[in-house]
């Protein structure tokens, strides 16, 4: 007999930042099909606590500067279906990281979406004085060329303006 029922399995998240430390206290969202399924923060170790992640969907996590009604949420990662993430791990994981990029949450205003014709999820960020696009591309880890691919308004990739709103790719196409 064959059940309708979804397969969940509990899992943790390790929040590590840029230099690979776990990150505590963290703020964090996680949603699936653009419902919340929790918002809470990580314990002083970087890890969450035991998320319930359906088998068979991806799984979206933000950061969220507080509690606050509003607070802005940065995209930070897709989870591909838990059958998709055993391919790749070869077993049923317990604990999975996620890196996060240095934020600064006055800067960064973001909405999960994808381009149509590039296929890149990906996240917004204004420019500030003293950015070049070269160092942007390495602050969030992404070529310049797939910056200047999803951003076909800029012509000079040395010509951008303070305030200047671009879009940053995310990890995966």
């Amino acid at each position: 007999m064959i059940s309708n029922n979804p397969i969940y399995y509990h899992v943790k998240f390790l929040f590590r930042n840029p230099w690979n430390k776990p990150i505590p206290q963290f703020y964090y969202m996680v949603k699936s099909k653009g419902k919340v399924i929790l918002k809470s923060r990580t314990f002083p170790n970087g890890i969450t606590e035991p998320i319930a992640v359906r088998q068979d969907q991806e799984t979206e996590i933000y950061a969220i500067e507080s509690w606050k009604e509003g607070s802005p949420e940065v995209y930070i990662d897709t989870l591909k279906s838990f059958d998709e993430i055993q391919k790749i791990i070869g077993k049923t994981p317990k604990i999975i990281p996620v890196d996060v990029p240095y934020l600064r949450f006055d800067n960064i205003k973001t909405v999960p979406n994808s381009a149509p014709s590039t296929g890149y999820k990906r996240k917004t960020y204004k420019i500030v004085s003293g950015d070049t696009l070269e160092k942007i591309s390495k602050k969030f880890g992404v070529k310049l060329s797939d910056i200047l691919k999803i951003n076909p308004q800029i012509k000079d990739k040395n010509v951008i303006k303070v305030g200047q709103i671009i879009k940053i790719p995310t990890q995966g196409k």
